[in-house]
C-alpha cells in the first residue's frame, strides 16, 4: 500500500472516532495564527508523524487541520474558545514560538540582571543616562519577554513600567502593558478562575473598547459562570463590533462565519431588528438555512423565520428551505403563509413524498389545534386535506369522526366510522363510536 493509500485509509477508518476540543493545541499554533501559519505547521507535523508509523497522531493532526481549513469550520471552533493576547515581542527579542529555548535564543534572567548591574550599578533604570538608555532598554525588553514566557505577570508589568519611564512618548508600550494584562487574564481563564479573568478583561474593556476579541472573552466568561444576562450583553456588543467591521470590509468571510456561529450557539436569541441584524452575513451560501434550522431546534421560531426569509429570494427553488420556512410560519401563527410555502414546494416537486409529508403533518397540526379550541368547521377542512394525501390513515379518520361528534353531526360521524371498519373490521374505537353515533342520532 502506498503512502497516499495508507493516508486515505487511516482518514476513512479513524476520523469519525476522533474528538478534538482545541485543534490549535494539536497543531501547536495560537488561535491568532493566520491560514498560512496553520498550513505550514500542519505540513511540518504530517511529515514528522507519517500515517504508516504514527496512525493515531496523524489522524489527530489531519482532523485538527480539517477543522480550521475553511472560515465556516474555523468559526464554529473559535466561537467557543478564548482569544489570547498577542505574544510580547520586540525586534531585538523577536517572537520566539518556534525557536529553541537554549543556545543563543535562551533568555537567562541572571545574565540580564548581571548586564543591567554592570551598566547601572545600584542606580534605578529610570536614572540611566542618555548614552545608557538604549542598552538598558534592550535589557528591560529581554526581561519582559522572559517574564511573559514564565507567566510572571507582575514582574513583566514592572519591567514594562520602567521601560515606559525611559520612553514616555512611546504609545506602543501602553499597548504592550495592556497585552501583558490580557495574557494574565487568559491564564486565569485557562485555570478556570472565571472571576479573576472576567475582572481583568472588564478593566481592559473599560480602558479601551472596540476590540471584539475582548468582548467575546467577556461573553465566554459569563457563559462559564452561567450568567445569562451578562453573557447576552457581551455577545450583543461583540455582534455590534463584527457588524461595524463588515461595513468596512464586507468580504471578510471569517467574520461573517463568526456571526453565523454565534447565532447557532445562542439559538438565534440575539436576532433583533430583522435580517439586517446579521450585518449581511447570511449572504453566505446556505448559512441562512443552517441558522434557521438551529433556531428551530431551540424553539426560537421568530428567529427561524428571519433567518429563512433572509435567503429565500436567492434560493426560491430550494424545496427543503420552503418546507422548513412553512414550519417556522406555522409556529409563529402565520398559517396561510405556511401553506403557501408548502404548496410552492409541491409545485416544484409534485412527486416528492417529503413534501407530501410536510403537508400532511401541517394540516394535521392545524386541525388538532382548531379542534382543541372547538373551531370545528375549520378543523374539518384540514382533516379532509390530510385525507386527500393519506386516505387510508385510520387515526385521522377517527379524529375526523370525533370532530363530527363534537358538532353533533352524528350521521357524518357514523359514515366515517363505517369507512374505518371497511379498512379494519376489528377497530375497537371505531366500533364504539359508530354505536354512540347511531344511538345519539337515532340512526339505524
Amino acid at each position: 500500500m502506498t503512502a497516499e493509500e495508507t493516508k486515505q485509509q487511516v482518514t476513512t477508518d479513524a476520523k469519525s472516532q476522533v474528538t478534538i476540543k482545541d485543534p490549535y493545541k494539536v497543531l501547536g499554533v495560537s488561535k491568532l495564527a493566520d491560514d498560512e501559519k496553520i498550513k505550514a505547521s500542519y505540513y511540518v507535523l504530517v511529515k514528522k508523524y507519517s500515517p504508516e508509523y504514527y496512525p493515531d497522531e496523524f489522524i489527530k493532526i489531519r482532523t485538527a487541520y480539517d477543522m480550521l481549513r475553511e472560515p465556516e469550520d474555523r468559526a464554529k471552533i473559535d466561537i467557543n474558545l478564548f482569544n489570547p493576547a498577542p505574544s510580547i515581542s520586540y525586534e531585538d527579542y523577536p517572537f520566539r514560538e518556534e525557536q529553541p529555548k537554549d543556545g543563543d535564543h535562551h533568555l537567562s534572567l541572571f545574565k540580564l540582571n548581571q548586564e543591567l548591574q554592570q551598566i547601572l550599578g545600584d542606580r534605578d533604570p529610570s536614572q540611566a543616562s542618555a548614552d545608557e538608555v538604549p542598552t538598558v532598554s534592550h535589557i528591560l525588553r529581554g526581561k519582559i519577554v522572559y517574564f511573559c514566557d514564565k507567566q510572571r505577570w507582575d514582574e513583566a508589568e514592572e519591567a514594562l513600567r520602567l521601560l515606559v519611564e525611559l520612553h514616555p512618548d512611546d504609545v506602543r508600550l501602553q499597548d504592550d502593558l495592556r497585552c501583558v494584562r490580557w495574557m494574565e487574564a487568559f491564564h486565569f481563564a485557562q485555570d478556570e478562575q472565571w472571576q479573576d479573568a472576567g475582572r481583568a478583561w472588564f478593566d481592559l474593556q473599560q480602558e479601551k473598547g472596540g476590540d471584539w476579541r475582548l468582548t467575546q472573552n467577556l461573553a465566554l466568561v459569563a457563559a462559564r459562570r452561567i450568567d445569562k444576562e451578562h453573557e447576552d450583553e457581551w455577545w450583543r456588543e461583540t455582534l455590534k463590533l463584527w457588524n461595524e467591521h463588515l461595513k468596512k470590509d464586507g468580504d471578510d468571510n471569517y467574520i461573517k462565519a463568526l456571526i453565523i456561529a454565534l447565532h447557532h450557539l445562542t439559538g438565534g436569541r440575539l436576532l433583533e431588528g430583522g435580517a439586517e441584524s446579521l450585518g449581511g452575513s447570511l449572504a453566505l451560501a446556505g448559512s441562512g438555512k443552517e441558522l434557521g434550522m438551529a433556531c428551530m431546534q431551540r424553539g426560537n421560531w421568530p428567529a427561524a423565520v428571519e433567518a429563512f426569509e433572509s435567503v429565500i429570494d436567492s434560493n426560491e427553488n430550494d424545496v427543503d428551505l420552503l418546507c422548513q420556512l412553512g414550519w417556522a410560519y406555522l409556529n409563529t401563527n402565520h398559517i396561510p403563509k405556511a401553506f403557501q410555502m408548502w404548496n410552492r414546494a409541491k409545485k416544484l416537486a409534485p412527486d416528492s413524498d417529503s413534501v407530501k409529508d410536510h403537508l400532511v403533518r401541517g394540516n394535521l397540526t392545524v386541525a388538532r389545534r382548531l379542534k382543541e379550541q372547538n373551531i370545528n368547521n375549520q378543523a374539518l377542512v384540514h382533516y379532509k386535506n390530510v385525507l386527500r394525501f393519506a386516505p387510508e390513515n385510520l387515526d385521522v379518520r377517527v379524529e375526523l369522526g370525533e370532530t363530527y361528534m363534537g358538532m353533533q353531526n352524528f350521521q357524518a360521524a357514523a359514515k366515517e366510522m363505517e369507512r374505518v371498519l371497511e379498512l379494519d373490521q376489528r377497530h375497537k374505537v371505531a366500533k364504539q363510536m359508530l354505536r354512540d353515533a347511531k344511538r345519539l342520532g337515532n340512526l339505524r
